[in-house]
């Protein structure tokens, strides 16, 4: 979904060209996209800048509650951004700058559900300082990337070489932190959203959580 013509129909001419990927529909709006086949999408590849006055969080947001999956693709891709994406429930984020490859990575990923980020994006994300960051320790992150990425607790500990209640204990400081933070992480997806917003998961290697 975007609001220039021609950049719709190159990208979706583009996409069509590429395995596992069906476009059955290009709008410029959200409400052209709901009257029209693009309702029954499974993936909206949705454009931040749709220069209507929409929030793109509130699109994003609004977009999901319909029962739509979103993969952002954005001009604008600072941290902030990309995190106020994910955050509202984009399950992945590519910039205009990035190959067509991981345009069409994003698209399958958030089909899937394990999500996706460009590895340009994780890398500003990673070494971004935001103020609701938490400080991990190294075992802290590592727990969480293994965890978040969709392995088990027992194998988390197994590739860690340490105990099972060490590494849920790794993971349990990771959620209080978080959650002092103010940032939920309740649940195993919660805890694979923050990676993502931290920059903490490679997207070429995360699977759905298990």
């Amino acid at each position: 979904m975007d609001d220039h013509p021609i950049v719709l129909e190159g990208l979706a001419t583009a996409l069509r060209q590429l395995p596992g990927i069906d476009v059955i529909a290009t709008a410029s709006s959200v409400k052209e996209l709901l009257a029209g086949p693009g309702r029954g999408a499974d993936v909206v590849l949705l454009d931040l800048g749709l220069g209507d006055g929409s929030s793109p969080p509130d699109t994003i947001r609004q977009l999901i509650d319909l029962g739509l999956a979103v993969a952002v693709y954005s001009a604008t891709a600072d941290p902030a951004t990309v995190r106020a994406a994910i955050r509202a429930g984009a399950a992945a984020f590519v910039a205009k700058t990035d190959q067509l490859a991981d345009v069409a990575e994003a698209v399958r990923r958030t089909a899937d559900g394990s999500g996706w980020i460009s590895p340009p994006l994780a890398f500003l994300l990673l070494t971004d300082d935001a103020p609701d960051r938490p400080a991990l320790s190294p075992q802290e992150t590592q727990a969480l990337q293994l965890y978040a990425a969709g392995l088990s607790m027992k194998a988390v500990a197994s590739r860690m070489g340490i105990a099972t209640e060490t590494a849920k204990q790794y993971i349990d400081r990771v959620r209080k932190k978080y959650r002092d933070a103010g940032r939920v992480a309740a649940s195993k997806i919660d805890l694979l959203r923050r990676a993502m917003e931290d920059g903490l998961i490679d997207p070429s290697g995360a699977d759905p959580p298990a």
